[in-house]
């Protein structure tokens, strides 16, 4: 399928997803993998990790902060009452 004329409408994710792939390897002659090898579990723990560790607010602030980090608090993201659905707390 070319861009002119794939529509998107009514097709399920892989399809438009090998749309995209097959449009890539078309246009642009490079092949892209669909699969990271990573799980759900993996990427939620890395992600709230780097969100805890490394993204500061610039403009705004998440609800519990740390004062003067501008990150999540080490309290709030601690707290053994948060449930945080993928992650397990003996991960951090």
């Amino acid at each position: 399928m070319t861009k002119d004329n794939f529509n998107p409408k009514g097709k399920v994710f892989k399809q438009r997803l090998q749309a995209c792939l097959d449009d890539a390897k078309t246009t642009y002659k490079i092949s892209i993998g669909q699969d990271s090898g990573r799980t759900v579990t993996w990427q939620t723990k890395h992600h709230v990790a780097h969100m805890f560790l490394y993204n500061q607010y610039k403009s705004t602030k998440p609800e519990k902060y740390h004062l003067t980090k501008k990150t999540i608090s080490w309290d709030h993201f601690s707290d053994p009452k948060i449930v945080w659905s993928t992650i397990k707390q003996a991960d951090f």
